[in-house]
This record gives structure tokens, C-alpha cells and sequence, in this order.
């Protein structure tokens, strides 16, 4: 996305902290592996800079996750660790299924469909 490492290093810059909340699903289904999912963030952090913190959710809309990994709660866990005096956050998500249905009041989100 054309822009997108100018504007995490302007976050970086102001000391915000940064992350990525990934549903990964696709580990629970078998058709990729946890280290799949590594590679992948490895070359998002070599493109983009590093982030602070990585949630990924390597469940199924099946199991029975771990309490709260399918929850809006679970996208703020990370937010609420940094001890930020302002809880606001804004997620970025790729699936119009994300975007919405999970998010909680304090949360501002964007959908980014798939090209």
C-alpha cells in the first residue's frame, strides 16, 4: 500500500506504538503453518518497520478459541498493555467481516477490500 511505511514512521516517530491484530485462520484449516504466518510478518516488519506487538488468532470460526482471541476485547488487549493515557485505536482491516461486527465503541475502523 503506497504510503503506508512514511505513515508508520511518522507514528514511530511521535513514540505511538504500532501493531498488527491478524486473523489467520487458514493455520486451523491446514493450509498454512504457523511458520507460513512468520514468514509473512517477518517480510511486513522488513517493508514497513517493525511493530510493537502481534496478536495473530490462528483459530477457526469453529473452534473454541481461547476465551476472548475472537472478541473486540482481544483486538484491545495490546493497546491496553501499552498503558495509553488515550484508549482510542484504529484498526485496518482487509475483510469487510472484521471490520465491523467485532469492534467496540472506543474503536474507529477502515476496510481495505482485497484488489
Amino acid at each position: 500500500m503506497p504510503g503506508a511505511k512514511a505513515v508508520l514512521d511518522g507514528l514511530r516517530a511521535e513514540g505511538i506504538a504500532t501493531g498488527v491484530i491478524s486473523n489467520q485462520s487458514g493455520i486451523a484449516r491446514g493450509l498454512i503453518t504457523e511458520a507460513d504466518v512468520a514468514g509473512v510478518n517477518a517480510r511486513v516488519e522488513e517493508l514497513l518497520g517493525p511493530f510493537d506487538v502481534w496478536e495473530v488468532c490462528p483459530h477457526s470460526e469453529q473452534d473454541a478459541a481461547p476465551a476472548g482471541s475472537r472478541s473486540p476485547e482481544w483486538s484491545t488487549a495490546p493497546a491496553e498493555s501499552w498503558a495509553s493515557p488515550n484508549p482510542r485505536q484504529h484498526s485496518l482491516a482487509t475483510s469487510g467481516r472484521m471490520s465491523e461486527p467485532r469492534r467496540l465503541p472506543e474503536q474507529q475502523a477502515c476496510w481495505f477490500p482485497p484488489r
